[in-house]
């Protein structure tokens, strides 16, 4: 299930033409209370925001109804921390749109097998996140005013800090995200999410 016509024709017509593949009505939508449990189906291949709504209703059934669909989600949103948060929310699988058709097939046959999958590109953005240290929460509250343009000065100022603070917590950025200067480390960010909640995107 897909919010955007053109994608879901699409979906139907290259799933249909897998000689393995069943292809089944869509789950319920949101608003109703069977979801993942009542759809009759293995797989469930869905945007981001329909996939979590429909995992959230199975986690208000979980205990109630016994063999749900799996979710994998296809879509466009390819940030660290908007994957992290679908496999969090309860997903099985993640393939970001522009992803090749094979991948999506492989991505719903694992899935099926009860194996979780991540398509390349998006284990490539978990995979930047391992690389090195978390930031703490001042650095966090640093880059955050960084990435919004602030200078050292302005940064100092909005947080109650000496400048040379600013310095030192903007050296270990550098280092945690492997960036050599300040647009290199709000490119990390924008490219991880680091300060984005989960929008309306796709």
């Amino acid at each position: 299930m897909h919010r955007e016509p053109f994608v879901a024709a699409g979906l139907v017509d290259m799933l249909g033409r897998q000689d393995d593949f069943t292809l089944a009505p869509s789950p319920a939508p949101a608003g109703r209370q069977d979801g993942l449990a009542a759809s009759g189906t293995d797989v469930v291949v869905a945007d981001y925001e329909a996939a979590l709504a429909l995992l959230a209703i199975a986690q208000g059934q979980r205990g109630r109804h016994a063999g749900s669909a799996r979710v994998l989600i296809l879509s466009g949103r390819e940030t660290e921390s908007e994957i992290r948060h679908a496999f969090a929310c309860g997903a099985h699988g993640y393939h970001i749109l522009g992803g090749t058709s094979d991948q999506l097939f492989e991505g719903v046959r694992s899935v099926h097998r009860g194996v979780r999958y991540v398509c390349p590109v998006a284990a490539c953005r978990l995979a930047d996140s391992m690389t090195g240290r978390g930031l703490t929460g001042r650095e966090s509250d640093v880059l955050r005013l960084v990435t919004e343009g602030c200078c050292n000065k302005t940064v100092a100022r909005r947080l109650a800090i000496a400048p040379d603070t600013v310095k030192t917590h903007m050296k270990a950025i550098f280092q945690k995200l492997e960036a050599n200067n300040r647009t290199e480390a709000a490119a990390v960010a924008e490219r991880r999410g680091l300060f984005k909640q989960p929008g309306a995107r796709l």
